[in-house]
């Protein structure tokens, strides 16, 4: 897990599901999901919602999540 954003990955790993079974119901390749999880700010609104269909994660959380890492993004930017 070193490069992806530790926060989704919790939210992620906290349901039980696997990466696979996730990356399969959301409809895209695993190594996808990957770049995803590094850069959370990549992800659509369709995908998060995507994303919150196949864990049972509310979409407002994972909205949360990727909002959070844009903000610490941009401290990083500045």
């Amino acid at each position: 897990m070193g490069k992806t954003y530790k926060p989704l990955d919790e939210k992620l790993l906290s349901t039980g599901l696997r990466m696979n079974y996730i990356a399969n119901k959301m409809g895209i390749d695993i190594s996808y999901l990957y770049k995803l999880r590094v850069n959370p700010s990549n992800i659509s609104a369709i995908q998060l919602d995507k994303m919150a269909n196949s864990t049972g994660i509310d979409f407002l959380v994972l909205l949360s999540v990727v909002k959070k890492f844009n903000r610490e993004v941009d401290k990083l930017a500045s």
